[in-house]
């Protein structure tokens, strides 16, 4: 099975933000398992992205910080540089990560985590094929 980085980096914030939720022993088991073995691939993507932001972003000397765009989504580019770096950023985002290793969940572990079919489509490949 592989996914890509973006798909990676959703569902670490998925699992992030279930947390707090008390869940089965046997779901929350499987969820730390499947967080465990993304979240080295979740850190390669984050510092690759902070590096793109580093080369790519206006930097705004008197604020020491990197200046945010109009709707607060993001940050404003160097002039000229866009599109060089929305390629990087989509080349990342679209980078292919091997995960047959990967632990499995039934169909009835997930069942408690109320998941919108936009996160279930991100669990699917970790789904065990006999329970779907």
């Amino acid at each position: 099975m592989s996914l890509q980085l973006k798909e990676v980096a959703a569902l670490v914030d998925i699992i992030i933000s279930m947390r707090e939720q008390k869940l089965p022993v046997k779901t929350a088991f499987k969820l730390n398992r499947i967080f465990l073995s993304i979240n080295e691939h979740y850190t390669f993507y984050q510092e690759e992205l902070q590096k793109i932001i580093k080369e790519y972003a206006k930097f705004d000397e008197e604020k020491d910080s990197y200046e945010i765009t109009e709707d607060g989504t993001g940050y404003k580019i160097k002039p000229g540089m866009e599109q060089e770096c929305y390629t990087k950023i989509n080349e990342l985002e679209n980078l292919s990560i091997d995960l047959s290793e990967s632990v499995k969940v039934t169909l009835e572990e997930l069942e408690p985590l109320q998941l919108s079919f936009q996160d279930m489509n991100l669990f699917f490949n970790f789904i065990d094929e006999e329970s779907k």
